[in-house]
């Protein structure tokens, strides 16, 4: 038998909210702030319904009177019309279990939110303020970078002999970059 922790399931929480964003459509642009980035992360994801769903029994029972019914607490659980303790107590690991996606989720779309301005804050300051292209993959990787900022943003300079600069930067297998004139 796994146990099921806290750690557990917000290791797994950031390849979740990478999967359920729809890079090619993610309408960043170099302006933005923390705040438009996270709401934009955010509706995102809660588009693709990122859950976990409590089934087992005995996982239920872990979950309640283990680690994560210790640390969170489930608000919000209708018991209306519940006639066993066995029901009760999978309505109210689900809510703990709700509350701890919830909490991760969040961690995760500020981190990516905090990231993903230190690089448009970048191209911002080098006079770029368009859409910035989101990846899985650093789309200028091939070529070695004229520098790199303190948070790890990489700037290209004349790219392929031509005066195009790009930034690029990442973060939990998310890239963001720009490439511009």
């Amino acid at each position: 038998m796994t146990t099921l922790t806290v750690n557990c399931i917000k290791s797994s929480i950031a390849h979740k909210v990478a999967e359920a964003l729809n890079l090619p459509v993610l309408a960043i642009t170099a302006d933005m702030d923390k705040d438009d980035i996270s709401e934009l992360l955010r509706e995102q994801v809660e588009a693709q319904s990122v859950h976990y769903e409590v089934i087992y029994n005995h996982e239920a029972i872990e979950i309640v009177y283990g680690e994560i019914g210790n640390t969170y607490d489930a608000e919000c659980l209708d018991f209306t019309g519940i006639t066993s303790s066995r029901d009760a107590v999978m309505i109210e690991a689900q809510g703990i279990v709700d509350a701890v996606l919830y909490e991760a989720i969040s961690e995760t779309i500020e981190e990516i939110a905090e990231r993903f301005t230190e690089i448009c804050a970048t191209a911002n300051g080098l006079g770029y303020s368009g859409k910035m292209s989101a990846s899985t993959g650093d789309n200028y990787g091939w070529n070695s970078h004229a520098y790199e900022t303190e948070e790890g943003t990489c700037v290209h300079l004349n790219l392929e002999g031509e005066n195009l600069t790009a930034v690029v930067g990442g973060i939990n297998s998310l890239y963001l970059s720009a490439c511009f004139t």
